[in-house]
């Protein structure tokens, strides 16, 4: 592990600050995979963390009953799809425009009548929330993040209920303009203890019988306004491989920055990528680096220093080897360990799943070869949230004391003989990674702060750490 643990800075966001986290992922993250059968990170996520307060969420783009729900145009008005992220085309030909998963509507009735429901989410009361529903007790506020075109349906309003009575409406807006990802406010609704309802409707008669409109949604943010605590959201599209994330991929940076900032500026940007990739080289590695360094550039254009978890992929009996898994460890922890051009090391934390686990996650816990059921995400998320809040191993170095070894100077969740013998050889060979500290009293302000020269402190300082275990 590494900058992760009581008192480091990420499990005080994830805990008890002010965490707004994007998980960047593929299918074992994306927000459109719950069901019986088939779970995922994001889900997980819901289901186990217990953070001091949620406030936020930003939804998937297909219902996932009983927790939420999501409205579509009727089909008698519109044609409506949902595409894999920014890479598929849409109506009219956009693409790249959408780092998630979105709705494609094209209004091909002659006329759309005034007041017609087009879009809209609901959080139930009833959902796997784990703590229960969070968004009754506050008001809620919610912004449906949306792509404009010129083709986008013109004159529109967006109602917010408690519950399913009383509707607060907007005024009337109207998007259509240059393409590009927008923000749409709904009124905010007071704190009640029914479901928080927020919609799209049409405004005015709508003529499609020339050329017809279209409506594109990426998610809907529902949040408690002005209040800190945990938001989750994931940028996650079945098949991704890493590269697909980077400036050249799928979404391109104006509308990623734009997507970041109508979802509440992300603060966390957890990513676990490698499901897809296969090989893992040092250009696999530089690629990882540049994407920490497109999102930390993207998110300084919105006035945030975000902090990023990295989280290499669990091995598999079937499809990812665990030795491919744990090489993958070892290249994350190389970067967090050493920070990118842009980011400094005191920034980016590091889970070693694959290593926590101890082997290939156990197939029970799997649909197929690689993909999670509600059981094993709720496994993997819980693994992680576990090494965040309470792991506290300070002597855990090194999954193996062999330089040859791809788990060497990667922690593995265990404090054993592999880390004595590690930093023995890093002590013996004057590495500047043995220089831990400048005194080996816990009480000294000296105490595991680095002071330059490997001397008995540092080798008593690791005694004293290797005693207190995890």
């Amino acid at each position: 592990m590494w900058n992760v643990g009581p008192g480091s800075e990420i499990a005080q966001m994830v805990t008890s600050g002010d965490c707004r986290m994007v998980i960047i992922g593929d299918s074992i993250s994306s927000k459109q995979s719950n069901t019986q059968n088939q779970s995922s990170m994001y889900w997980g996520v819901i289901r186990t963390w217990d953070p001091d307060r949620w406030v936020g969420i930003c939804t998937p783009s297909n219902s996932q009953y009983p927790t939420m729900q999501l409205w579509m145009p009727p089909a008698w008005a519109a044609i409506v799809s949902i595409h894999g992220g920014g890479s598929y085309p849409a109506t009219y030909g956009y693409s790249n425009f959408s780092p998630a998963t979105y709705v494609d509507a094209i209004f091909q009735h002659s006329e759309v009548p005034g007041n017609t429901s087009l879009y809209g989410t609901q959080l139930n009361l009833s959902g796997v929330w784990r703590n229960g529903p969070w968004f009754t007790d506050d008001e809620v506020a919610a912004t449906f993040v949306l792509f404009r075109t010129p083709q986008t349906i013109p004159s529109l309003i967006a109602q917010s209920f408690r519950g399913g009575v009383g509707s607060l409406n907007s005024d009337p807006f109207d998007i259509t303009g240059t393409p590009q990802v927008v923000g749409v406010p709904a009124p905010t609704i007071p704190p009640g203890n029914r479901e928080a309802r927020f919609r799209i409707h049409s405004w005015g008669q709508h003529d499609e019988s020339l050329q017809p409109d279209h409506l594109i949604a990426l998610t809907t943010r529902v949040y408690l306004p002005n209040v800190e605590g945990f938001q989750l959201d994931a940028i996650a599209i079945g098949g991704s491989r890493l590269r697909n994330h980077l400036s050249n991929g799928h979404y391109a940076d104006e509308h990623l920055r734009e997507y970041l900032r109508h979802t509440g500026n992300p603060n966390l940007i957890y990513i676990q990528l490698g499901a897809n990739d296969g090989i893992f080289t040092q250009r696999w590695q530089d690629d990882m680096i540049s994407l920490i360094d497109r999102y930390d550039r993207i998110s300084a254009e919105n006035n945030v220093q975000p902090r990023f978890l990295l989280v290499p992929p669990y091995g598999t009996e079937n499809s990812i080897e665990q030795e491919a898994a744990l090489e993958m460890a070892s290249g994350l922890f190389s970067i967090a360990y050493t920070g990118t051009d842009r980011v400094d090391p005191e920034r980016i934390g590091f889970v070693n799943l694959p290593r926590l686990i101890g082997g290939p996650i156990d197939q029970s816990l799997l649909l197929d070869p690689i993909h999670p059921r509600p059981s094993g995400a709720d496994f993997v998320a819980q693994t992680v949230w576990d090494a965040i809040t309470t792991s506290n191993c300070e002597a855990d170095i090194s999954g193996s004391a062999n330089p040859s070894s791809p788990g060497f100077m990667v922690p593995d969740g265990v404090v054993d003989a592999e880390d004595f013998f590690t930093f023995l050889r890093l002590f013996a060979d004057g590495d500047p990674r043995a220089d831990i500290t400048g005194s080996a009293s816990p009480t000294s302000p000296d105490f595991l702060v680095p002071d330059g020269v490997i001397d008995a402190e540092d080798f008593f300082a690791f005694l004293f750490l290797f005693a207190a275990g995890c």
